[in-house]
């Protein structure tokens, strides 16, 4: 096993060195004591805020409302206008209905704010809001009378959706996927996917292989196209056919233009024919006119009223001609994430594009879980949703990338060490550095700038472990999974160690401080008790007060066949005397008050600061908290389920994992990023 350092706390000892000589000569001092670093405890006189210090901070699997920029999007697909300069998006693997209106996005319908890859069951219900249910609302359109109509693809049907979040089939009916033409009633659908509506309200809608229209008065036609033949051919709307059309646009005269299968197509006069493109052919993309060019999947498509007509495709936005002539406005075969201008884009899987009503274009990046601006000079800019970044690079702030930061520790420097697959540092201006040095021989001083045993603290990607070396870097003591781990003011490391948690001392003493061994139980107990007659279950982070106690946060524990949560806080005495001191097992929420009473939820990272306040990574409730010493539990800062800069009044955290303080500032990891908390008490 690979052990992978994250902490060495240890003092460099200045020794005299030995001269020689005879025997008359007297002999050499003692050597010194032991040098301890002065350390000075970060102390911020500003507003107090939360800041991204360093990485980034777009998680995947989440569908939270939120100011545009800091909103969270699973999987925004299709767009459409609502007419009052906002515009609709269809989150499909969340299952709900957005808008962007006025700098924020809202949910209108289907389930808010699901957190870290909590899908919705895909139960298909109409209602109003949060009642209505979608099983894969894939794109959508407002029509003349500023109703919302959505292709609700799994289900087989059109739904209606008012401004006021009201949910209707509006045609087709759920689970029978087949193409019948008729009233609206009898009417039905195999796999409604592009949408598009005209002045006179009839809308268009792309339905495996056929192009269909469910006219105003209420009959719903093919127009061309055949179930079940699948293919790319040209001619009368009797004999054409389509393979997989993405994007339906309509203009003034009523000519239906659509991209299928990589090719743009025109479906006007009785007839269907191809403008551009090439079908099947998955040449990354190519500029030129007619067959000349090429599309990548090819998906949204909005028609300007000269007759110009816009394409979205995986990594660009292409500018098409009535001529056919194409050419590339933004982005280019080069996925990825950067606003910028023409080639200097880049977008990763772009679908829905509808005008902004100002003259420029919104695109739904859905791979990177955005909604992008692009003007008609080609110039990109986000306008809603966070890019997620995963990587491993050093630099500063944004410009550095994390894998996945767990532990953290904060340095005498004022720097801290974030265990991320290995050991980097992050200084206080947000720079961050991987540490290649892991000899026994580098030195790190802890905050209490104290001489402890040379010693590594950490893990490998997949399993934290202890390493303690000795100075020449032979491993003397190895433990498996002991978790989270802490100094106490003595030199002494306590550490979690499966459902223990034990104690190391500065001579290599390792001995059971509290908890029994249920390592081979899949249903751990829970129990008040000295040393190993109490039981902990879902042990998670661990911190140390200045009298010696061991604190301890219960946050998940995984029962098989169910999840349990644990959502406590423990305390330990030198002595292994274990209480509970905050929450309740068993029972999560988010509750502030006296100790009794508060509730937490997947309480996780633990750190006191100068004070004896204690404060908490409350994971689940997206929040930081705080114990007093009297045992009162407050909230310093949630608002929002997503990250938010700013005044602690307005900030939000997403999901916090692991804390540490220096003075009066904390370090929080979270998602792929490390986040500073300024002003603590």
């Amino acid at each position: 096993m690979r052990f992978l350092p994250i902490l060495l706390a240890a003092s460099l000892l200045a020794l005299a060195s030995c001269g020689g000589g005879s025997s008359s000569q007297p002999p050499p001092p003692p050597p010194p004591p032991p040098v301890t670093a002065a350390c000075v405890p970060a102390n911020y006189t500003g507003t107090p805020d939360l800041i991204l210090l360093a990485g980034n901070m777009g998680p995947f699997g989440y569908s939270v409302d939120a100011p545009a920029p800091y909103a969270l999007f699973d999987s925004p697909m299709g767009l459409a206008s609502d007419g009052q300069g906002g515009v609709y998006i269809t989150d499909i693997d969340s299952q709900n209905i957005r808008r962007l209106r006025n700098g924020v996005v809202t949910t209108v319908a289907g389930r808010a704010n699901l957190q870290g890859g909590v899908s919705p069951s895909g139960d298909y219900k109409d209602g109003t809001g949060q009642e209505a249910g979608f099983q894969n609302p894939r794109n959508a359109v407002v029509g003349p009378d500023g109703n919302l109509f959505v292709s609700d693809a799994w289900a087989g049907t059109i739904r209606k959706v008012t401004p006021a979040g009201v949910v209707t089939t509006f045609a087709g009916r759920v689970d029978e996927h087949t193409q019948v033409d008729g009233p609206l009633a009898t009417a039905r659908f195999e796999n409604p996917d592009a949408l598009a509506a005209d002045a006179d309200g009839n809308i268009y809608v792309a339905d495996a292989g056929t192009v269909r229209v469910i006219g105003r008065d209420g009959q719903v036609r093919t127009l061309a196209g055949a179930p079940g033949e699948r293919v790319v051919r040209d001619g009368p709307v009797a004999t054409a056919r389509f393979g997989t059309v993405a994007g339906i646009a309509v203009t003034a005269s009523g000519a239906l233009f659509v991209t299928d299968t990589n090719t743009v197509r025109r479906l006007a006069d009785g007839k269907v024919t191809t403008l551009a493109g090439v079908p099947n052919d998955l040449t990354r993309y190519a500029n030129g006119t007619g067959a000349e060019a090429r599309f990548y999947f090819a998906s949204g498509i909005v028609a300007d009223p000269d007759g110009t007509l816009y394409v979205a495709q995986f990594g660009a936005i292409r500018r098409v001609t009535p001529e056919g002539v194409v050419s590339t406005l933004a982005g280019g075969p080069e996925t990825g994430y950067a606003d910028g201008t023409g080639a200097a884009a880049q977008f990763t899987g772009l679908s829905g594009l509808v005008p902004d009503g100002t003259g420029a274009l919104l695109v739904a990046d859905t791979q990177n879980r955005m909604i992008r601006r692009v003007t008609k000079a080609g110039e990109v800019a986000t306008v809603a949703g966070v890019a997620r970044v995963v990587g491993h690079a050093d630099g500063t702030g944004a410009a550095a990338s994390f894998d996945n930061p767990t532990g953290i520790f904060a340095e005498c420097s004022g720097q801290f060490l974030v265990a991320d697959g290995n050991v980097r540092r992050v200084t206080g201006t947000g720079a961050v550095t991987t540490v290649t040095d892991i000899s026994a021989d580098h030195v790190v001083t802890g905050l209490d700038g104290r001489v402890v045993a040379n010693g590594y603290v950490g893990g490998d990607v997949n399993i934290p472990a202890l390493l303690k070396t000795s100075a020449s870097g032979t491993t003397i003591l190895a433990y498996w999974a002991p978790g989270r781990m802490a100094y106490d003011g003595q030199g002494n490391l306590y550490f979690i160690s499966g459902t223990q948690v034990k104690k190391l001392t500065p001579d290599g003493q390792v001995t059971v401080l509290a908890g029994s061994d249920q390592s081979m139980s899949f249903r751990p107990t829970h129990a008040d008790g000295t040393g190993e007659s109490a039981a902990f279950a879902g042990l998670a982070g661990l911190a140390v007060d200045k009298a010696g106690n061991v604190f301890v946060s219960e946050s998940r524990v995984w029962w098989k066949p169910e999840f349990f949560p644990a959502a406590n806080l423990r305390k330990i005495t030198p002595a292994g005397v274990v209480t509970t001191v905050a929450g309740a097992f068993g029972q999560p929420g988010n509750v502030d008050g006296t100790a009794s009473t508060a509730r937490f939820s997947n309480p996780q990272g633990l750190a006191f600061d100068d004070r004896g306040n204690l404060y908490i990574a409350d994971t689940g409730n997206n929040a930081i908290r705080k114990m007093a010493p009297d045992g009162t539990v407050s909230t310093v800062v949630a608002r929002y389920a997503t990250f938010v800069p700013g005044p602690l009044s307005q900030a939000s955290v997403l999901a916090p994992r692991w804390i540490a303080i220096n003075g009066n500032t904390m370090a929080i990891t979270a998602q792929q990023g490390v986040l500073l908390l300024r002003g603590l008490h």
